[in-house]
C-alpha cells in the first residue's frame, strides 16, 4: 500500500506541473486571426479562363478549354491560343494554314500560364525579355517592340475600352501604315486579315483571367473580340506542358495498348500458380495401400507388369512341389487344372505369359492366379 500511494502521488504532481507550465507560457500570448487569399479552388484553379468561357456560354456559344491542340477545330470556331501551345515549326505552319483558310485566331502572347497565383502581390508589371522571338509572330511578319504599360484606352468597333496591360509589349510591322490605331501599327492589340481568316494579337492576357476579367472594361472588351468574329464555337488552348509519358501516351497509345496487353498476357501465362500455395502432404501419413498403388502404377507404365505377378506365381509353384511328386512342368499344369477347374492352357498362360500392356489380359491372368492359389 505505501508503494501504491507513492506512485499515485508522483503522477498527480507531474500532471500539476505540466498544467502550470502550459499556463505560464500560454497565458501571456495574444492570438490574431489573419485571412490569407490562396486563390480559387476547383475548376477555376485549373482553368484561368473559366469566367471568360462561361461568358461565351452565357451568350449562346459553345465554349471549351483544351490543354493542347491535337486537331485543328472547325473554321466556324474562334481559337484562343496561348503562345505556349505553339512550340514548333510544324505547329506554326498548321495554325497559319488554318487561319488562311478562314479561321479566326486570338493569339495570347503573355499571361496565359495555367498555374499562376493571381492573388499574389507584386504582379503589377511583368518584365519581358527583349531578345525573345516567337515562331508565329515571325510567320505573320510581326515583331515585338516596347511601349507603355498600365491601363490603356483601346478603340474597337466605335467603342472605347479601358484595359490594363501588365507588360509593355507592342506589335510592329512594316505592312500596316495606320500608326494611330491600336488595332494597327504599334499597339498592345493588333488586328489584321491573314488570307481568308482574321487574327487578333494580344500582348497580355491577364485582363481575361478569372481574377481580372471583372475589372475596368475587360469583360466587355473580351466579348467585343468574340462577337466581332461571328462564330458559333470558342476554343481556349492553354498549351500546358506535357510530361514525357503523357506525350508518349497522347501520340503512341495505339502501339502502347497492344504492347501492354501482350505483357499482361505473358505475365499471366508464366506465373507459377494462381492463389495461395497448398500445403504439401506429409509422406509419413500415407496409407500403405497408397504406396502399393503408386508402385504398381509405376511398374505398369514402364511395361513391367510381369514383376507384379511373379511373387504369386512363385508361391503357387512352391505349394505344388510340396503337394505333388511331379517334376514335369506339363504334369504340374495338369494337376493345377484338375485342382482349380481351370483349363490347362489357361493355367500355362497364368504361370508363364507376360501380360504386356493389355489391361484385359492382365486382369484375366490375375484372376486365374488367384483361383489357382486359393485351390491349393
Amino acid at each position: 500500500m505505501p508503494a501504491l500511494r507513492k506512485t499515485r502521488f508522483h503522477k498527480v504532481t507531474f500532471i500539476r506541473l505540466t498544467v502550470m507550465t502550459a499556463l505560464f507560457f500560454l497565458g501571456g500570448c495574444k492570438y490574431e486571426k489573419v485571412e490569407v487569399e490562396i486563390g480559387y479552388l476547383g475548376e477555376a484553379r485549373r482553368n484561368p479562363f473559366l469566367a471568360a468561357q462561361r461568358l461565351c456560354s452565357e451568350y449562346g456559344l459553345e465554349a471549351e478549354t483544351l490543354l493542347s491542340l491535337k486537331d485543328m477545330p472547325h473554321h466556324h470556331t474562334t481559337l484562343i491560343l496561348s503562345a505556349d501551345a505553339v512550340n514548333s515549326k510544324g505547329m506554326t505552319d498548321l495554325v497559319s494554314t488554318w487561319v488562311s483558310e478562314g479561321g479566326t485566331l486570338i493569339y495570347l502572347l503573355e499571361g496565359a500560364t495555367r498555374f499562376q497565383n493571381d492573388f499574389e502581390e507584386g504582379l503589377s508589371f511583368i518584365e519581358v525579355d527583349e531578345d525573345r522571338t516567337d515562331l508565329l509572330l515571325g510567320e505573320f511578319e510581326v515583331r515585338m517592340g516596347s511601349g507603355e504599360r498600365g491601363i490603356q484606352t483601346l478603340k474597337f468597333q466605335d467603342e472605347s475600352y479601358r484595359v490594363h496591360f501588365r507588360n509593355d509589349i507592342v506589335f510592329e510591322t512594316d505592312w500596316v501604315d495606320d500608326e494611330e490605331d491600336f488595332f494597327g501599327h504599334k499597339g498592345p492589340v493588333f488586328e489584321f486579315n491573314w488570307g481568308d481568316g482574321l487574327v487578333y494579337l494580344v500582348s497580355d492576357a491577364h485582363a481575361f483571367r478569372n481574377r481580372q476579367i471583372d475589372e475596368n472594361d475587360h469583360a466587355a472588351f473580351f466579348w467585343s473580340l468574340i462577337d466581332n468574329a461571328d462564330n458559333y464555337y470558342v476554343t481556349f488552348v492553354l498549351g500546358a506542358k506535357i510530361s514525357f509519358f503523357g506525350l508518349l501516351w497522347s501520340r503512341g497509345w495505339m502501339v502502347l495498348v497492344p504492347l501492354l496487353l501482350m505483357i499482361a498476357i505473358w505475365v499471366w501465362k508464366n506465373l507459377p500458380r494462381h492463389g495461395p500455395t497448398l500445403p504439401e502432404d506429409d509422406p509419413s501419413e500415407r496409407d500403405f495401400a497408397a504406396h502399393v498403388d503408386t508402385l504398381g502404377r509405376f511398374l505398369w507404365q514402364h511395361r513391367a507388369g510381369g514383376h507384379l505377378l511373379e511373387s504369386v506365381r512363385q508361391r503357387i509353384r512352391s505349394a505344388v512341389k510340396f503337394q505333388t511328386p511331379y517334376g514335369d512342368t506339363g504334369a504340374m499344369h495338369q494337376f493345377l487344372a484338375e485342382k482349380s477347374g481351370i483349363p490347362a492352357d489357361r493355367v500355362l498362360i497364368a504361370l508363364t505369359l507376360d501380360p504386356g500392356k493389355d489391361p484385359a489380359r492382365f486382369v484375366q491372368i490375375t484372376r486365374d492366379l488367384y483361383t489357382l492359389e486359393k485351390s491349393l
